[in-house]
């Protein structure tokens, strides 16, 4: 998928789960933006984005040691912890990519 495509389909799918965009850039205005990457960034590393993303739920992180799975970090709800993975990417929005298929 283009960037582009990534963009659009992640805004609906954030917008399904009951994301408004709305009050976040234009609160008022009738015309809405056009979609450019940069207002884009403004979305995608919002809070209100990444919950309607990522959803609420927690997630922990576990690794196998010693053929046991243990718990490396204190669970914390997912959109917080992907939201913390895509700050540190140089392309963020390829990392979108993955939760849209």
């Amino acid at each position: 998928m283009t960037n582009e495509e990534i963009l659009k389909a992640a805004i609906e799918k954030a917008e399904k789960n009951g994301w408004d965009k709305k009050p976040m850039i234009y609160g008022g205005l009738k015309n809405k933006p056009t979609i450019n990457e940069s207002l884009c960034f403004v979305y995608l590393f919002s809070h209100s984005f990444a919950r309607c993303f990522f959803g609420e739920e927690q997630a922990g992180l576990e690794v196998m040691e010693n053929g046991k799975w243990v718990r490396k970090r204190e669970q914390r709800a997912r959109w917080d912890y992907h939201l913390s993975c895509m700050v540190k990417l140089e392309d963020p929005i390829k990392y979108l990519e993955q939760f849209l298929k």
